[in-house]
């Protein structure tokens, strides 16, 4: 048996959205950087390796999309696509 928590393809990442488990197994689109750090920050993501992985294959996607990239500052919550 395998578990995955992370499918990722070039242009595609799907997390495993660990606040629906132990109930449902439920996989949710990240499309760029900002859905990565509102996955992260919901908790949907536990797990520092895990963290990791999410936060640098969002910006992989996103690049990969077109989108040049995100310049995004915690405090300011509004990315801007650069």
């Amino acid at each position: 048996m395998t578990l995955e928590a992370i499918r990722y393809r070039p242009g595609s990442l799907q997390i495993l959205n660990q606040l629906l488990l132990p109930h449902e197994s439920v996989f949710d689109e990240i499309r760029s950087v900002q859905d990565g750090f509102e996955a992260i920050k919901s908790m949907k993501v536990r797990g520092a390796p895990a963290i990791a992985i999410v936060g640098c294959l969002s910006l992989a996607v996103e690049l990969q999309a077109g989108g040049g990239g995100t310049t995004w500052s915690p405090s300011s919550r509004t990315p801007s696509v650069t």
